[in-house]
């Protein structure tokens, strides 16, 4: 059953991996950065939904949209996560990840955007 759930899923990711309002919606998050270089960023994602959210990519936008960087999200407090893993979101739940960001301005990020698809568990 497990398996079938995550073909479903990973379906739904792939057809529609769309940055949606959804995510807009239902996902918060507080950024923070590792001083006094600014060579990491953290991430907190909480989800105020009753839906578990998946997040396959995350983008890092100006204040005029513009992309800074593209990245697949990690759950870093998991010791035995693997690359095939999704990154995801309980619901009514948080989750922490975070990026190498040495060669990005920090200065200039303005927004945080999601890639994600839902579902009821």
């Amino acid at each position: 059953m497990k398996k079938l759930l995550g073909i479903v899923v990973l379906g739904l990711l792939l057809s529609g991996n769309a940055f949606s309002e959804t995510c807009e919606k239902d996902l918060s998050y507080e950024l923070s950065w590792l001083k006094p270089n600014y060579n990491m960023l953290y991430l907190n994602i909480f989800n105020s939904n009753k839906n578990h959210i998946i997040i396959p990519k995350i983008k890092l936008i100006t204040k005029d949209n513009q992309l800074i960087k593209e990245f697949k999200p990690k759950d870093v407090r998991d010791k035995n996560w693997q690359d095939n893993q999704v990154f995801s979101v309980k619901p009514f739940g948080k989750n922490f990840t975070s990026f190498g960001s040495s060669k990005i301005n920090h200065k200039v990020v303005h927004k945080v955007l999601f890639a994600c698809a839902s579902f009821v568990e």
